[in-house]
C-alpha cells in the first residue's frame, strides 16, 4: 500500500511559501514545540517543551501589577539582577539571583526617591566589576555599588540605607545613624562642593593665648623720665594665661608684643598688693592676636617658671625672660602699668612669591571624584607699600603669610546669612582632598587626603564659621607635592546626560547615545551690575583687596541644578561696569542684584567675571627732568625696560614724594624711549650773564631795527660794545648756547631758544648776529614798547637777554637707568614735580591785581537809581531806556572802563576782578554760530544771575570793559560782536587784549597760584575751568536800546570759574576778610601764578616715596572667557543685592594698585580665577541629541581609577552620528568595537583605533587616541527602529527587529542577515507594524532567539534558532523581560522570577497549562489524485479518550491519556481528524473520520497537538 512519509528534519516554520512548495522537513505553524535532529539524519523529531517554575522567597513585595522593567546577567559572578517597579505604597526593587544564595534585595525603594522607574522597559544596563550602571530615558542615569547596596537592605521590607562605615559615625553634628538611600546616591553625576573653604590668613605668628606683666615700667633705671630705646635689655615675668597651652618659645627666634592696659581691664587684685593675681574670664578671647602694640622684644633667653595656672584662678605660673627692644613707642607711658603679651614666632614665610588659592573635592565611596569645588580668594596677605629705585622693587606685594588655615570644609545644611547656602556633605563621601593651585600655574595640587578618621575632619573651627561646619586644616609649609590630573581644572561640572536611552561601556569607559543635555532656562536675563566701598579699611598704606580701576567688567551669571550642572553664561547688555581712576583710593567691590526669575530646574547659581585685558605693569619713577620740546623726561630703573616700548600708554597713579593719590583722568602716550640719558637732560646750564637794553644810558642792546628778536625773525643783532663789556666776548667760539628774553618790571619772559649761530656781523663789525632755530613767536611780544610799529619796531627799556652755555656730562644718577619721555600736563605739573608747599620752591611767571567786586562791598561806588544789585528790578521788557536791572550804563563805565583803552591801570580802563556781581545774563548763540542779538530772536534766552566770587573751592574772576578794534564807536563795537569778537580777551584775534595772553593762558588746568599778602603763600591748583560770556546791563538790542548802548566794551564782560584743589575759606589767609590787605572795590590782592624751579640735574626729585606710574595694558586678549568670581549661592537668595568676594588687585590707599609679586617684571600675578566658563553662541536650551555620543573617563580597579562620572566637555568627549541614520537606539560592544543600533543603520565604531582604507576598500586598522573613532556602516538599509527592547545577543551575534522594515535581522561576522525571511518574512511584515513592543531574549540552553510581539490586543513569542536557520515555534509564554545566566533560561512576570526547561509539566508557564501543536504540510505530488485512509506517526504516546459508553470497545480506553492526536485534517476538497490513535508495531496509527475524500488532492493539511 503506497504511504507518504514526511519528517521534520528541517525543524522550521515556513509561511511564506505557497502550501504546494513547502519542503519535506518544513512545517507550517508550530506551537510550544521543539525539533531535535541527528548529524547527517533526515529524521527530525518534534518535542513539547518544559515548562517554567517560579523562584521566589520569603518576604518579598510583589503587588498584583508589578512588572519587571530591566534584567542584566552577570555571567563573571554567575548571576543575574532585575528591575522591579512595583504598584501603590509597595517598593520598587532591584533584585539579585545565584544558584547559591538565591533571591536577595539589592535596592529596596519605599519611597520611590532612588530608583523611580517607570512602566517602560530599561534597555541600557551595564555591569564594571561591582557597580551597576543603568538609564531609562526618563530618570538621571544610575549606578550602584552593588555589594555596598546588599549590605544596606537587611530585607525586603526595609528601605535601603547608604553603607558607608567611614562616615556613619563622624562627629561634628552629623547623624549617628545610616542615611537611607535617595536619589544623590545613586546617580552617575556627583555633586561638587558648593562652597570655598573659609581662609584664614595668618601673617605674625601669635599664639592663642596671651600672657600678662605685671606692675612694669619701660624707662631708664637712672632716668626714670626717660624711655629705654632701641637695643636696651630688660628682665620680664610673664604669667600665662591658659591651662591648657605652653609657650612654645625660643630665644633669638620668638618676639614679644607688648601692650600697656589698665590693669582692671584684664584681672584683679585679689589680695590688694597692687598686682593682678586674677585675669578676667575672656581675657583670651580680648586680647589675642593683638596687633597694636606699644613695645616690640626679642627674646634673647628663658628661665622657665613652674605649673600654668587656669583661667580665673590666681596666677602662679611664669617665665622669666630676657629680651632686647626691637622698637618702642615714643608715646609709651613712662608709668608703672600692666601689659598684655603676644608672641609672635619668627618663622619662614609662607609661599612668599606666590599668589595660591585652595579648594577642595570629594571622594565618594565608589572612588569617584568630584569635579574640584569653589577656589579660595588669592591667599596672599600683601604689606605696607613701599617701593623704591634703590630697591627696585615693591615690598607691599610680597606674601607677608606664615599659616594659612582652611576650614568648615565639611558642611552642614544650614542658612548663615544673605546668599551665603551650606548644604551638608553627601553621605556617600570618604574623604576630601585639599587643593592648592598657583596663579600662575595650571596645575593643582593635593595638600592633604582627609578622611572622616582624622582629626582635621571632626577639627572645631572659627566660632564664626560653626553653623557652616567643622573641619580645620593648617598650613605651615609650602612643600606640596601630589599633582592631580591635569584635565582637572577643565572640569567645570560633569556633562553627564539629563537622561539617556541608549548605554554601553566599551575601553572601560561608559557610553550613553541619544540623551538629553543642557538646563531648561531662557537665554536672557535681568542683571544689574555695580560696584562700592568693600568695607574694608586701609591703614598705613598695608595692601587689601580691591578691583582693579581703569578696567571694565561684565558680569555673567551660572545657574547649577542640584547636581552640578551648570548653565553656560546668561548676561546681558546692562550688566557693565567701568571702574573709574577716581577709585584707586579706595577698596573697592563688585555688586549684583538678579532681576529676573530663575530657570525652573535651578537649584543654585554663581557669579562670574569677564575681565580681558592683558598684563599690566608698575614702575616707580626715579627722577624726572625737563625735556628740551617742553615735555618731560622720566628717569626709571633699567630692571623695569622690559615694561615698556615705543607704543606703551602709561598712566598716573601715585603723586611724587608723597602719598597723594591721583584721581584725575590722565594717559601719557610714550613719546620717545631712550636707554641712555639723553643729551639734553645730561647738559648742565651756565648762564653767561644778563645782557640789558637801556634806552635810558643809550646801551642799546639791540641797536638794528631790522634785526629784532620779534615775532617772526630767525635771527637778530646786538651791540658789539655791550657784548663785549659784559664778558661775551668769546660767545662766536662757543656751542651750545640757549636765549631767554625777560622784562623783569612785568615779570614777563619768553620760551627758551636754541641758538644754532653766533657771527661777527660782516657789514658792520660792531654787532653780533644771533640765529636761532626756528623762528620767534608771541611769547615775544612783550618786549615791544608800546611806540612800536609794524615798520619801525621798538624794544622797552630794560629788556634783558640772557644766554646759557651747556655742558654734557654724565652723572651716577644716570647709571643703571633708562628714560621716557611723555607730555608735561597739569597732573605731571601737581603730582609729579616736586612740591613742598613753599612757594619760595618756585617760581612767579605772571602777576595779576584783582579786584573785589561784591554787592554788599561798602566800597563799591554808588548806583545811579538805588541798590539795583538784587535784580528785582523790572521785566527786560519794561525796561524801556532806563536799564535799571542789574546796573545802570553810567555805573558800569565806572566799574569797567568806557573801553577807549586796553590799560587795567588806567582808572577808565578795563578790569580783573574777582566776581561777586550780578549780571543780565550768558550770551547765546544760534546753531550756525550767530550771535543772538535781538529779544525777538527764538533763540534769545533771558538768564540773569548772581556770580558768588568765592565759594568753596571755587574762585570767579572776570574781566570787563573789553575793548575791540577800532575807533570805539558803536558800530565798531556792534560789528565786532557779530564777527565774534565781543568777548574776546588774550588772543592774538583781538590786538586790543592781545596783551592779555600770560594771564589768560594761566587761567587754564594745571596752573598754580597764590595771593601775594598770603603770610603762609598757600600754592592753589587748577583742578577745571569754565568760561562764560556775560553782558553787564542789558542783554537785547531791540526798539530803545541803540547798538551803541547794547555793544559798548563795558556792557560785556568775561568770566572764568576756577575750580581749585582747595577751599579758600579753610585756608589761613582769604581775601575777603583778612587783616593783612582786605581786597575789595578800590583795594587790589595780587594773585601770583607760578611755575616749579627748573631742575634738570634731578638731584632734587629722588624721593624714596616715588610718584608711580603704571602701563595700559596694549590690548584686550580677545577672549570671551568669565571667571568664576563666587561660590554657589542658593537659589532662595535669588533676587537679593550680592557683593562679590571677587579681586584682581591689590590697593594701598595711595592709587596704587598691584596684582604682581614685587612688582617685578615677569613675576607672577593674581589670575581672575582658575575656574571659567563662557557665553553659549547660539540658543542654548534643554535639547535631546539624538544622534550624539557622549562617553566617560576611564574605570581601571587595578589602580584604583573611577572615572565613570567624569564628563568633561572640555575634551571633546562627544562623537556625532550622521542624522540620516536616524536616532541612537541601542549600544553593544563587540570585539572592543561599539555596534550602535540607529533608526535606520547599524554602525560599527572603532574604540580607541582608527581605520584606513585600502584602494580595493579593505579596512587597516591603527591604534589612536580617539575613545571614539570612525563610523562604519553594516551593509544593508536596515535599523532597529524605535526598539531597542527587541535586542539580544549570544558571543558574537545579535538579534533585533527592525519595526519600520518589518524585519527580524541578525548581526554576525558577517554582517547583516534578515533572519526574518527564512520563511517568516510575511509574517513579522504583518505582525511587526502594530506591534507597540518588541521584547527581545536570548535562551542560551536551547539556542533560541525569542521575540515576543506585543500590540494591544495580542502578545506572541516566536523562537529563532541557529541551530536550524529558521523559526522552530511559537510559544505561549510572553515574559516581560528574559534572559540567560549559566546557560539557564529565565523570565520574569509580574516582577516575579521563573526558571525555564526545569518544570516536568510540559507546556506549563506561568502557572498556566498549554498544548502544543504543529501544523503539518503533505504535498507530495500534489497534482496526483490521492486517497487518504489512515494516519500514523512515530514516537510518543497518543492522546486517548476515555470510553463511556460500551468499555467491551478495547481496553486501551478504558482511562484517559494525554498525548499527540490530530486536530484536522483538511485537504483543497474535504477535511476530517484523527482524534486518537492506536499504538501497533511501535507505529500509532487510526482511520481518517469524517466525509471520505475521492477527489484529486494537491495537498493536505495536518494539525497536531499534544
Amino acid at each position: 500500500m503506497p504511504e507518504i512519509k514526511h519528517n521534520f528534519s528541517q525543524g522550521k516554520m515556513n509561511k511564506d511559501l505557497d502550501e504546494r512548495l513547502v519542503p519535506n522537513g518544513q512545517y507550517r505553524d508550530a506551537l510550544n514545540i521543539r525539533v531535535s535532529t541527528s548529524e547527517g539524519s533526515d529524521v527530525g523529531a518534534v518535542t513539547n517543551i518544559l515548562g517554567n517554575e517560579i523562584i521566589t522567597v520569603r518576604g518579598i513585595i510583589l503587588s498584583k501589577g508589578a512588572v519587571c522593567v530591566g534584567a542584566i546577567s552577570d555571567e563573571k559572578n554567575d548571576s543575574f539582577y532585575w528591575f522591579v517597579k512595583n504598584e501603590g505604597s509597595d517598593p520598587d526593587y532591584i533584585l539579585k539571583y545565584s544558584k547559591d544564595n538565591g533571591i536577595q534585595p539589592v535596592v529596596v525603594d519605599y519611597q520611590n526617591s532612588a530608583l523611580n522607574f517607570q512602566d517602560k522597559t530599561i534597555t541600557g544596563i551595564n555591569i564594571i566589576e561591582n557597580l551597576l550602571f543603568w538609564t531609562d530615558n526618563y530618570n538621571e542615569p544610575k549606578k550602584i555599588n552593588i555589594e555596598n547596596c546588599i549590605l544596606g537592605s537587611p530585607d525586603f521590607a526595609t528601605h535601603t540605607v547608604v553603607h558607608n562605615p567611614l562616615i556613619n559615625n563622624i562627629v561634628s553634628g552629623y547623624s549617628d545613624s545610616e542615611v537611607d538611600i535617595r536619589e544623590e546616591h545613586v546617580t552617575v553625576i556627583k555633586r561638587a562642593p558648593l562652597k570655598a573653604p573659609f581662609l584664614e590668613l595668618v601673617s605674625d605668628g601669635l599664639f592663642n593665648s596671651p600672657g600678662i606683666i605685671n606692675r612694669f615700667r619701660f624707662t631708664d633705671p637712672n632716668n626714670p623720665t626717660n624711655l629705654l630705646t632701641s637695643g636696651a635689655d630688660v628682665n620680664l615675668e610673664i604669667f600665662n594665661s591658659s591651662s591648657n597651652r605652653e609657650y612654645n618659645i625660643s630665644p633669638g627666634s620668638t618676639i614679644i608684643q607688648l601692650k600697656s592696659v589698665a590693669a582692671n581691664q584684664i584681672g584683679f587684685d585679689t589680695d590688694s598688693d597692687g598686682l593682678i593675681d586674677q585675669l578676667n574670664q575672656n581675657f583670651n578671647q580680648e586680647y589675642s592676636y593683638n596687633s597694636d602694640y606699644d613695645i616690640r622684644l626679642k627674646i634673647t633667653s628663658i628661665d622657665p617658671g613652674q605649673g600654668v595656672p587656669p583661667q580665673g584662678t590666681p596666677l602662679s605660673g611664669h617665665i622669666d625672660v630676657h629680651a632686647e627692644i626691637l622698637s618702642i613707642n615714643p608715646n609709651t607711658t613712662l608709668n608703672f602699668s600692666s601689659w598684655v603679651v603676644n608672641f609672635e614666632q619668627a618663622v619662614d614665610t609662607l609661599f612668599e612669591n606666590k599668589f595660591p588659592r585652595f579648594s577642595y573635592r570629594y571622594k565618594y565611596i565608589d572612588g569617584e571624584y568630584s569635579p574640584f569645588g569653589p577656589f579660595t580668594r588669592v591667599a596672599f596677605n600683601a604689606s605696607t607699600f613701599s617701593s623704591d629705585t634703590v630697591k627696585g622693587y615693591n615690598l607691599g606685594m610680597r606674601n607677608d603669610l606664615r599659616e594659612v588655615k582652611l576650614e568648615a570644609f565639611v558642611t552642614k545644611d544650614h542658612t548663615v546669612g544673605p546668599g551665603v547656602f551650606s548644604k551638608k556633605i553627601p553621605h556617600d563621601v570618604i574623604g576630601i582632598d585639599l587643593l592648592y593651585k598657583e596663579s600662575n600655574s595650571p596645575t593643582v595640587y593635593i595638600v592633604d587626603s582627609i578622611t572622616p578618621q582624622d582629626d582635621a575632619w571632626n577639627a572645631a573651627v572659627n566660632p564664626l564659621y560653626n553653623a557652616i561646619g567643622s573641619g580645620s586644616y593648617s598650613i605651615t609649609s609650602d612643600t606640596i607635592y601630589k599633582v592631580t590630573a591635569s584635565n582637572q581644572l577643565l572640569r567645570g561640572f560633569d556633562s553627564v546626560p539629563i537622561k539617556a536611552l541608549a548605554q554601553e561601556v566599551v575601553g572601560n569607559r561608559v557610553i550613553y547615545g541619544n540623551y538629553m543635555q543642557n538646563l531648561n532656562t531662557k537665554n536672557s536675563i535681568d542683571l544689574s551690575f555695580s560696584y562700592g566701598l568693600s568695607g574694608i579699611n586701609i591703614e598705613d598704606e598695608i595692601g587689601v583687596p580691591s578691583i582693579k580701576t581703569l578696567r571694565n567688567y561684565q558680569l555673567g551669571v551660572v545657574y547649577e541644578d542640584k547636581h552640578g550642572r551648570q548653565t553656560p553664561i546668561l548676561t546681558n547688555k546692562d550688566a557693565v561696569v567701568d571702574m573709574p581712576i577716581t577709585e584707586s583710593k579706595h577698596a573697592n567691590t563688585l555688586k549684583a542684584e538678579i532681576g529676573s526669575s530663575p530657570p525652573t530646574d535651578a537649584d543654585s547659581f554663581k557669579y562670574f567675571v569677564k575681565e580681558t585685558s592683558s598684563e599690566y605693569y608698575n614702575l616707580a619713577l626715579a627722577r624726572w627732568y625737563n625735556a628740551q620740546d617742553g615735555n618731560v623726561w622720566l628717569s626709571f630703573i633699567s630692571a623695569d625696560r622690559n615694561k615698556v616700548d615705543d607704543e606703551t600708554y602709561l598712566y598716573l597713579k601715585k603723586a611724587h614724594g608723597s602719598d597723594n593719590c591721583v584721581q584725575t583722568p590722565n594717559k601719557y602716550k610714550i613719546l620717545a624711549i631712550e636707554n641712555e640719558a639723553p643729551d639734553f637732560i645730561k647738559t648742565n646750564r651756565k648762564s653767561l650773564g644778563k645782557l640789558e637794553h637801556s634806552t635810558s644810558n643809550n646801551d642799546l642792546l639791540f641797536n638794528e631795527y631790522t634785526f629784532l628778536p620779534i615775532k617772526g625773525k630767525t635771527n637778530f643783532r646786538i651791540n658789539t660794545v655791550v657784548v663785549e663789556s659784559s664778558g661775551y666776548a668769546d660767545i662766536a667760539e662757543k656751542s651750545n648756547l640757549e636765549m631767554i628774553l625777560s622784562n623783569p618790571s612785568s615779570d614777563d619772559s619768553s620760551d627758551r631758544y636754541e641758538i644754532t649761530n653766533v657771527v661777527k656781523d660782516t657789514l658792520n663789525p660792531s654787532g653780533y648776529i644771533v640765529t636761532i632755530k626756528g623762528v620767534f613767536g608771541t611769547d615775544v611780544n612783550f618786549i615791544e614798547d608800546s611806540t612800536s610799529t609794524t615798520s619801525l619796531p621798538v624794544i622797552k627799556n630794560g629788556v634783558n637777554l640772557e644766554i646759557t652755555e651747556g655742558e654734557v656730562k654724565n652723572k651716577p644718577e644716570f647709571d643703571g637707568k633708562f628714560f621716557v619721555k611723555i607730555n608735561k600736563d597739569f597732573n605731571i605739573l601737581n603730582y609729579v614735580y616736586p612740591f613742598t608747599g613753599d612757594a619760595d620752591n618756585m617760581a612767579i611767571t605772571h602777576q595779576e591785581p584783582l579786584l573785589m567786586y561784591d554787592t554788599g562791598d561798602d566800597d563799591l561806588p554808588s548806583i545811579t537809581g538805588g541798590n539795583n544789585w538784587d535784580l528785582t528790578g523790572p521785566t527786560p521788557e519794561a525796561r524801556g531806556t532806563g536799564y535799571t536791572v542789574g546796573m545802570a550804563k553810567a555805573d558800569a563805565v565806572g566799574f569797567f572802563g568806557d573801553g577807549t583803552t586796553s590799560d587795567t591801570l588806567a582808572s577808565n580802563g578795563p578790569k580783573w576782578f574777582i566776581d561777586a556781581l550780578p549780571h543780565e545774563g550768558e550770551a547765546t548763540y544760534e546753531p550756525n554760530g550767530d550771535l543772538v542779538t535781538t529779544q525777538t530772536n527764538p533763540y534769545w534766552v533771558y538768564n540773569p544771575a548772581n556770580n558768588p566770587g568765592i565759594s568753596g573751592n571755587e574762585l570767579y574772576i572776570s574781566y570787563s570793559g573789553i575793548k575791540l578794534p577800532g575807533d570805539g564807536s558803536g558800530s565798531d563795537n556792534y560789528n565786532a560782536m557779530l564777527n565774534g569778537l565781543g568777548w574776546t580777551v588774550g588772543d592774538v584775534s583781538n590786538s586790543e587784549t592781545d596783551h592779555e595772553i600770560n594771564m589768560v593762558n594761566n587761567l587754564s588746568v594745571g596752573k598754580q597760584f597764590y595771593f601775594a599778602d598770603d603770610p603762609d603763600k598757600t600754592i592753589y591748583t587748577i583742578t577745571g575751568v569754565t568760561s562764560y560770556e556775560y553782558y553787564n546791563y542789558v542783554n537785547f538790542f531791540s526798539i530803545g536800546i541803540s547798538t551803541n548802548a547794547y555793544s559798548k566794551p563795558y556792557n560785556k564782560r568775561k568770566t572764568w570759574k576756577l575750580t581749585l584743589d582747595k577751599n579758600i575759606a579753610l585756608q589761613t589767609f582769604d581775601p575777603r576778610s583778612n587783616t593783612i590787605n582786605e581786597v575789595s572795590a578800590t583795594n587790589p590782592v595780587s594773585i601770583n601764578f607760578v611755575e616749579n624751579l627748573e631742575n634738570r640735574d634731578g638731584s632734587e626729585n629722588l624721593t624714596k616715596n616715588p610718584a608711580i606710574f603704571e602701563t595700559k595694558p596694549k590690548n584686550d586678549e580677545g577672549l570671551e572667557i568669565y571667571h568664576e568670581a563666587s561660590e554657589s549661592i542658593d537659589i532662595s537668595r535669588h533676587g537679593d543685592l550680592h557683593s562679590i568676594e571677587w579681586f584682581n588687585c591689590f590697593t594701598f590707599g595711595n592709587g596704587v594698585e598691584s596684582d604682581r609679586i614685587q612688582d617685578d617684571f615677569n613675576a607672577a600675578t593674581i589670575d581672575n580665577g582658575p575656574k571659567v566658563s563662557a557665553e553659549f553662541e547660539g540658543e542654548y536650551k534643554q535639547e535631546t541629541v539624538p544622534n550624539r555620543l557622549i562617553f566617560s573617563g576611564i574605570y581601571n580597579s587595578k589602580n584604583s581609577v573611577n572615572r565613570t562620572n567624569e564628563f568633561i566637555a572640555a575634551e571633546g568627549i562627544t562623537k556625532d552620528i550622521n542624522p540620516t541614520y536616524g536616532s541612537i537606539q541601542k549600544l553593544y560592544t563587540r570585539n572592543s568595537d561599539l555596534v550602535t543600533f540607529c533608526e535606520d543603520k547599524v554602525l560599527r565604531i572603532l574604540a580607541n583605533k582608527d581605520a584606513l582604507f585600502n584602494a580595493d576598500g579593505n579596512v587597516n586598522l591603527t591604534a589612536s587616541s580617539n575613545v571614539l573613532g570612525q563610523a562604519i556602516p553594516f551593509a544593508g538599509s536596515f535599523g532597529i527602529s524605535k526598539n531597542p527592547e527587541s535586542f539580544a545577543y549570544e558571543k558574537y551575534r545579535a538579534y533585533f527587529t527592525d519595526k519600520q522594515r518589518g524585519a527580524v535581522l541578525r548581526l554576525s561576522m558577517d554582517g547583516l542577515t534578515p533572519i526574518s525571511e527564512y520563511g517568516m518574512s510575511n509574517y513579522f511584515r504583518d505582525n511587526l507594524k502594530n506591534t507597540t513592543k518588541v521584547l527581545g531574549s536570548y535562551d542560551a540552553y536551547n539556542k533560541e532567539y525569542n521575540v515576543v510581539l506585543v500590540s494591544d490586543d495580542k502578545r506572541e513569542t516566536i523562537s529563532y534558532k541557529e541551530q536550524v536557520n529558521g523559526w522552530s515555534s511559537f510559544k505561549s509564554y510572553t515574559p516581560e523581560f528574559a534572559l540567560s545566566s549559566s546557560n539557564t533560561y529565565y523570565s520574569f512576570n509580574k516582577g516575579h522570577l521563573y526558571e525555564h526547561d526545569i518544570n516536568e509539566r510540559y507546556n506549563y508557564f506561568y502557572n498556566t497549562q498549554y498544548d502544543s501543536s504543529v501544523t503539518v504540510l503533505l504535498n507530495d505530488a500534489s497534482g496526483s489524485i490521492k486517497d487518504y485512509k489512515t494516519l500514523n506517526y512515530e514516537g510518543t504516546q497518543s492522546k486517548v479518550i476515555k470510553e463511556t459508553g460500551d468499555v467491551r470497545s478495547g481496553y486501551y480506553n478504558l482511562q484517559s491519556k494525554p498525548g499527540w492526536y490530530n486536530d484536522y485534517i483538511k485537504t483543497d476538497q474535504d477535511e476530517g481528524h484523527v482524534r486518537e490513535f492506536i499504538n501497533k508495531e511501535n507505529k500509532w496509527f487510526n482511520y481518517i473520520k469524517g466525509k471520505k475524500i475521492w477527489q484529486q488532492l494537491k495537498l493536505i493539511i495536518l494539525i497536531f497537538k499534544v
